[in-house]
Order: C-alpha cells, then structure tokens, then sequence
C-alpha cells in the first residue's frame, strides 16, 4: 500500500505511515496507487516533479534570461546608414538589472515565491521605466528611426516569466498545505 500523504510503500497492515507518521487507516491499497501516481508519485513512491510542478525552474530560466537581455541590444538607430545600438549594461541601469536578477536567481534556487514574484514585478517597472525613457529622450523624427532590439523584448519576456512563476509557486505551496 502507499501512503495517501506522503506516496511512500508501507506495508499493508499499519496505521500509521513509517515515513511521514500520518494515520492511514480507512487507506485502500489501489486507491492510495492512484492517488500517488497522479500526484506525481512514481511506483516505488519516490515523487517525480515534471517542469509544470517546478516554478523554480522556471524562475531561475527567467533571471538568467534577464541577466542574459542586459548585455543584448536593447534599442538601435540608423542614421545616414550607420547603425548606433545600445545595451542596458552601457548604463547603470544594466548595473542594477543584474543585481535583481541575480537575487532572483538565488531566491528561485531556494523556492521563495514571495520575493522571486516582487523582483519580477521590478524586472517589469525597469523594463517600462528603460522603455519610457527611450520614448521621451528621442525627438519624433528620431522615434522613427529607433528600432528596439533583442535584448528589450527578452527583457519583457523574461520579466513576466518570473513574475508566473512566483505567483504559480504561490499558488502550488497553497494548494499543498
């Protein structure tokens, strides 16, 4: 039989689990089977976690991704044939950018859903507040002549995927208590 609780195989005859100590009396073998291995379980009661089940995984993607769009054009401008681009790290933004997604690397790898949604939520604010700022430092003739690059949309992309993640990390640690 399995635990309903834990998935852990216990012997049939006991009414408490050896693994985790909750009553499992009223537990029907095949029943507890199905249970765990729709939780997640594998046979042996070893609990397997799919991509869909590990925020974190998403959320330490997202950081590096954000790390990785601070060194990526953000914005370029071709004048008379010659091409300017601009990454976030040429300022200190790109300084500052780092510095979250490194905290929200370390907070993802320690599953602290809280703080890994807050420096996506600042990922996000950044990315606007960089945004806004090359909308109103350029003139309109220049405006046309702006092109956003690689790293701005990788920005954005990432930034919400942290923000996901934590909220879905939220969620799955609610779900389960």
């Amino acid at each position: 039989m399995y635990c309903r609780y834990c998935g852990a195989q216990i012997p049939d005859d006991v009414k408490f689990c050896t693994n985790c100590g909750k009553s499992v009396l009223g537990a029907e073998p095949d029943l507890g089977r199905q249970q765990n291995e729709s939780a997640g379980y594998a046979n042996d009661g070893t609990y397997v976690r799919s991509l869909l089940v590990r925020p974190n995984l998403i959320g330490i993607i997202a950081s590096v991704l954000i790390g990785i769009s601070v060194f990526m054009p953000f914005a370029s401008a071709s004048i008379f044939g010659t091409t300017i681009s601009t990454a976030l790290i040429d300022g200190v933004d790109g300084v500052i950018i780092l510095i979250i997604a490194a905290a929200a690397l370390l907070f993802s790898i320690f599953g602290l859903n809280i703080p890994v949604t807050v420096m996506g939520v600042i990922s996000a604010v950044c990315f606007f507040i960089d945004s806004s700022a090359l909308d109103k430092d350029a003139d309109h003739l220049l405006q046309s002549m702006i092109q956003k690059g690689s790293g701005y949309y990788l920005m954005i992309f990432a930034a919400l995927a942290l923000t996901i993640a934590g909220i879905i990390g939220l969620l799955s640690k609610k779900k389960n208590k």
